[in-house]
C-alpha cells in the first residue's frame, strides 16, 4: 500500500528530524545533493519507516 501523505503529515514527521531546517523549511538529508525545500521532497525513507509503508508527497 503507498500512503499519500499530506503536507501537516510531513512536516509532524519532519519536525523530529536532525536534517530538517525548520526556519528555512529545508530538508539537509545527506543522501540529497543540494538542501531542498521540503514542499519540493516526493519521497523520505523516514516518511516510510514512520506509516510503515512506502509513502510519497505531492506538493
Amino acid at each position: 500500500m503507498v500512503y499519500k501523505l499530506s503536507l501537516e503529515e510531513v512536516l509532524q514527521i519532519c519536525g523530529s528530524c536532525a536534517c530538517f531546517d525548520k526556519d528555512r523549511g529545508l530538508c539537509k538529508e545527506q543522501t540529497v545533493e543540494e538542501p531542498k525545500m521540503v514542499k519540493e521532497r516526493h519521497r523520505c525513507k523516514k516518511w516510510d519507516e514512520h506509516f510503515g509503508s512506502v509513502c510519497i508527497f505531492q506538493g
